[in-house]
């Protein structure tokens, strides 16, 4: 399996989608697919990843995690070790933009968009935030305790940090038609289908 580095069109016109565990990233990506957008998950395309045993091996090698390798066990092993993290990283994300790349798409979730310094990729970049008091709350509820939802927020950039490199922030600790209606808004401004 060749690790290929991605690079997007240099006239993608696709959104990137972005924020922090619990944003509500993909409440919007939904929000987006029922407006008639072609959508893509970079979180989908990671999942994927498991399926492929070479890539499974390579991970529990490069980590230095024994076989047979579970997702627990590498979420304990890169939780608050950044050098295990960016390991993971340099063998996982060039497979998913690859992914990423040969889709052609409206509106793409990248979680780790501003991590991996990727904006110039997409036309646009919507930052999806709820605040750190309900992203805490949502990830406590997903995860079982406040300590998992800590670490997790731990691993990635406060949204905070993302909102400089947005040109449209949605909010999503707000109800449910609000955020409808703020989606809307942002696609019909964008031009909606291309």
């Amino acid at each position: 399996m060749p690790l290929r580095p991605w690079t997007a069109s240099p006239t993608s016109r696709a959104i990137a989608v972005t924020g922090g565990p619990a944003d509500g990233k993909s409440t919007v990506l939904q929000a987006l697919a029922d407006l008639g957008a072609k959508t893509l998950s970079a979180d989908h395309l990671a999942a994927s990843l498991w399926q492929d045993s070479e890539w499974v091996s390579l991970v529990a090698e490069v980590l230095e995690l024994p076989e047979p390798l579970t997702k627990v066990a590498v979420r304990q092993r890169i939780t608050g070790d950044h050098e295990a993290r960016r390991a993971l990283n340099a063998v996982s994300h060039p497979l998913i933009f690859q992914q990423l790349s040969d889709g052609d798409v409206d509106a793409v979730e990248v979680p780790l968009l501003i991590e991996g310094v990727l904006m110039q990729n997409f036309s646009q970049v919507w930052v999806v935030q709820c605040g750190v008091v309900e992203q805490r709350r949502r990830l406590t509820l997903r995860l079982g305790n406040e300590a998992a939802a800590d670490s997790l927020m731990a691993t990635q950039l406060p949204t905070t940090c993302k909102i400089p490199f947005a040109d449209t922030v949605i909010r999503t600790n707000v109800v449910l038609p609000d955020v409808l209606r703020a989606v809307r808004i942002a696609w019909e401004r964008r031009g909606g289908l291309r």
